[in-house]
């Protein structure tokens, strides 16, 4: 399945969708296309909804992308929050990726709801 993202401005939120298969480089490619989203819609809160195909990424890879997307977010993207769509992908290793980006100062959180995660965006 080949990468394919989208984004569209919401009044309080850039919606950003992907679906491809789940590497590290396209993980890395998505955030890249988020924080150039948010950029261009001088928007700070982002609504990430990821549908990657494949098995999870596993802990180390996860810490050194999040590590780095989030020295590159600040202050452009505040407030991320985070789907997986998913249903093979452990909840686990997402929780681990808000931490790391928390821990970094970027307000992310895992949602496995679409209106719950709008609505703490609109917080």
């Amino acid at each position: 399945m080949a990468y394919h993202f989208t984004s569209k401005f919401e009044l309080d939120y850039v919606d950003c969708r992907v679906e491809g298969k789940n590497t590290s480089q396209n993980v890395r490619r998505f955030l890249n296309d988020v924080l150039n989203a948010c950029v261009q819609h001088n928007c700070s809160h982002a609504l990430l909804e990821e549908n990657f195909t494949g098995p999870s990424l596993n802990f180390t890879e996860i810490y050194g992308i999040i590590a780095d997307a989030s020295q590159k977010t600040w202050p452009h993207v505040k407030r991320i929050a985070f789907i997986d769509a998913n249903p093979e992908h452990p909840n686990e290793r997402m929780q681990f990726a808000e931490t790391v980006a928390r821990n970094r100062g970027v307000l992310a959180q895992f949602f496995d709801d679409r209106e719950k995660a709008i609505q703490w965006l609109k917080k």
